[in-house]
């Protein structure tokens, strides 16, 4: 689910990687990390393949704290905003050339 490994020494590194629901659209991400654990939205999110590692980008945001319209690979799912913001994104590396 994304989260960190502790070091030899037991040590974890802190993330500061920005949730979902602070990202504007139309920018691609790296889905990083999911804070929620809770077996049912896991699944949830497998479902549409959001793991750590996968590539997305918001397509459209719902006025008045309604949903955030998620494009992963060719399928969308709707996210709400308090699971968006559970969600720990980072830029999408380019590609090198």
């Amino acid at each position: 689910h994304g989260d960190p490994i502790p070091g030899k020494g037991g040590e974890i590194h802190k993330v500061d990687n920005p949730t979902l629901d602070q990202m504007p659209q139309g920018i691609e991400l790296t889905l990083s990390r999911v804070l929620d654990q809770r077996p049912d939205v896991l699944r949830y999110l497998a479902e549409y393949n959001m793991r750590p590692g996968t590539r997305l980008m918001i397509i459209d945001e719902a006025p008045f704290e309604g949903p955030l319209t998620v494009q992963v690979g060719d399928t969308t799912v709707a996210l709400s905003r308090s699971l968006a913001g559970r969600i720990l994104v980072g830029h999408a590396e380019l590609p090198q050339s």
